[in-house]
Formats: structure tokens, sequence, C-alpha cells
């Protein structure tokens, strides 16, 4: 269940770093300097978004394959 829980883990990493590069890639550079910190904050909020969704499906799904406690 240890390399169940760190695929797990690694897959939302991956999907936040992935909503923040699909976000990133359609504002250009001189927009991202002209106001910084609200594309950091709108960064983030995509990050969180993905990583949350992500991980959370994951937990969902250990707890209904893990009810007759098969895993560990």
């Amino acid at each position: 269940i240890k390399i169940a829980g760190s695929g797990l883990l690694g897959l939302s990493l991956m999907t936040g770093g992935l909503s923040v590069w699909d976000y990133m890639r359609y504002i250009p550079a001189e927009v991202w300097q002209a106001d910084l910190y609200y594309f950091s904050g709108r960064s983030i909020n995509e990050f969180s978004q993905g990583f949350l969704i992500v991980f959370s499906l994951g937990c969902l799904l250990f707890l209904l394959l893990d009810r007759n406690r098969r895993m560990g």
C-alpha cells in the first residue's frame, strides 16, 4: 500500500504541475511581470485544484478497494 500511496502522491503532484503549466502557457511574460502577485496566486490556486481533485479521488478509490482490509 506504501507503493500505491507514493504513486498517488506522485500522480497528484504531476497533475498539479500540469495544471499550472497549462495555465501559464497562455499568458505572456510581460503580463506576468506586470502583475506578479495576481498570477502567482492564480498559479497556486490552479495547482491546488489539480492536486486535490486527483488526490481525493485516489483516496476514495483506496477506500472502496480496501473495504475488506486486503491491502494491508
